[in-house]
């Protein structure tokens, strides 16, 4: 009998230094602890924070495709995207729709998906991946 453990996903948009601004994702995958898959890169130059934290959620979803079968549980320290993907927030107008409904497209190729709020301080990993990714274009940009 196989278990079936659940996916955590945790997601992160960063736009700095003000929104909108240079814009960074993240996103981190474990199952039972085990690091399944990580990625954070560069958005762009003006990118706003909803459109950074979207992005995340679509590159997380699309790297968990592979597990779709198993129940999937994508964490975020964003209120506005967790709460507009379980449906009790409207979404209105802004730059971050296409991404939104890119999301929503993806999260209806999982059996069992899941949105949870967290506090920034519990999304830790991929907050500072999305730090590093920010720095990371700074450091490049300065030597051009």
């Amino acid at each position: 009998m196989a278990l079936n453990l659940t996916i955590e996903m945790f997601t992160d948009g960063l736009a700095e230094p003000r929104n909108p601004g240079i814009g960074t994702y993240a996103y981190v995958m474990f199952r039972d602890g085990e690091l399944l898959a990580q990625d954070a890169g560069f958005i762009g130059e003006s990118v706003s924070n909803n459109e950074a934290e979207y992005e995340a959620l679509v590159r997380g979803l699309k790297a968990a495709l592979p597990y779709s079968a198993e129940p999937v549980v994508v964490m975020s320290d964003s209120q506005l995207l967790v709460n507009q993907m379980r449906g009790e927030w409207m979404v209105r107008k802004g730059t971050y729709v296409d991404r939104y409904l890119e999301a929503k497209k993806l999260a209806g190729s999982f059996r069992s998906l899941e949105f949870m709020w967290i506090s920034r301080e519990l999304n830790g990993k991929a907050d500072a991946l999305t730090r590093a990714a920010y720095y990371s274009h700074l450091r490049e940009r300065r030597l051009e």
